[in-house]
């Protein structure tokens, strides 16, 4: 998983994109003090396309551990993997139930509301990447013959479930209780 440092990215498809004032002036106050600012390669906020729009509730989030980017550095996302239960796919092709979906994100998302709707790009793992997008954003399905996104972890199952109990330990529980 590849980092990027310096200044707070303001609209750039590899970062999250500062959306209020008090975030930005908190952020450059870091900058301001010599820290640096990192994130976890992300993709664009806005996807070429999805392979599926899916109704889900989450069922866990996990946070990966926090990246160590240095003294300097703060690192604001960072790779996390969530189990949504899938009740219906509202388009594409995504099987139901239970499935594990690779996140970019810095906090936890709210468990008490229930259903959702979720945006997955199939990665080259077999699994899927969780998008993020505006909200009100519909992007397109992928084209058949589409090849699959990178994986936003880059593992195997076995490393992804060590990767997810090393999370559990250095949140001290706190994504098991989230959801």
């Amino acid at each position: 998983m590849g980092f990027k440092a310096g200044c707070v990215p303001v609209g750039t498809a590899g970062g999250d994109i500062v959306r209020s004032l008090a975030t930005a002036a908190l952020a450059l106050a870091f900058v301001a003090a010599g820290l640096s600012i990192a994130w976890a390669d992300a993709p664009p906020d806005a996807p070429d396309c999805l392979d599926a729009e899916v109704s889900a509730r989450l069922v866990r989030q996990t946070p990966t551990p926090i990246p160590d980017c240095g003294a300097d550095c703060i690192v604001m996302s960072w790779p996390w993997i969530l189990d949504l239960d899938v009740e219906a796919v509202m388009r594409g092709s995504a099987p139901t139930g239970r499935l594990r979906v690779l996140s970019v994100q810095h906090t936890f998302y709210r468990v008490d509301l229930g259903d959702r709707p979720w945006l997955l790009r199939r990665n080259a793992r077999q699994g899927f990447n969780l998008l993020r997008v505006d909200p009100h954003a519909r992007p397109k399905l992928c084209g058949k013959g589409s090849p699959a996104a990178a994986p936003y972890i880059d593992a195997d199952r076995e490393t992804l479930r060590k990767m997810e109990a090393e999370g559990r330990v250095a949140s001290r529980g706190g994504a098991a209780s989230r959801a």
